[in-house]
């Protein structure tokens, strides 16, 4: 049951904007196309590469400044993080359908470019103060902060 929450809440993420789902696309294309020997070597990585970059990109304004804070309002803080981005963001629409807002801060190359299983820097999951209790309980409840740091 948890497993198909997961999976749900990672293909609702996929879906929100268009360039993920482009991006994914273009991955599934070029790993198929890969595997079935319409395109070999390089071009397959090249295209699933740039199928990557896709689903990756973020226009500035899409980038919400101060979503989570007002004036009067203190600085949010971490309840989990984690070097996996797709985690993380399965992580903040757990919280999200509880009602809680969340933001995701990360050092975007030192995350997506390191060798796999080593990690350069961390990505952070936040939420305004009021909320920390709350979401920690429900990562805790559903287990999902079992692999956070």
């Amino acid at each position: 049951m948890l497993t198909m929450r997961k999976a749900r809440a990672f293909f609702r993420f996929i879906r929100l904007r268009f360039n993920r789902s482009l991006g994914a696309m273009i991955v599934l294309l070029a790993l198929a196309g890969w595997f079935m020997g319409w395109i070999r070597g390089m071009p397959a990585f090249v295209i699933a590469f740039i199928g990557v970059a896709v689903f990756l990109y973020r226009k500035t304004e899409d980038r919400p400044a101060e979503s989570l804070r007002s004036q009067s309002d203190p600085e949010p803080v971490v309840v989990a993080q984690n070097p996996n981005y797709a985690l993380i963001q399965i992580w903040a629409e757990a919280l999200h359908d509880e009602g809680i807002p969340t933001e995701i801060r990360d050092e975007f190359m030192g995350s997506i470019l390191t060798q796999p299983g080593r990690s350069y820097s961390e990505i952070k999951l936040l939420v305004p103060p009021r909320f920390e209790t709350t979401a920690k309980g429900i990562l805790d409840k559903r287990n999902l902060d079992k692999h956070s740091s």
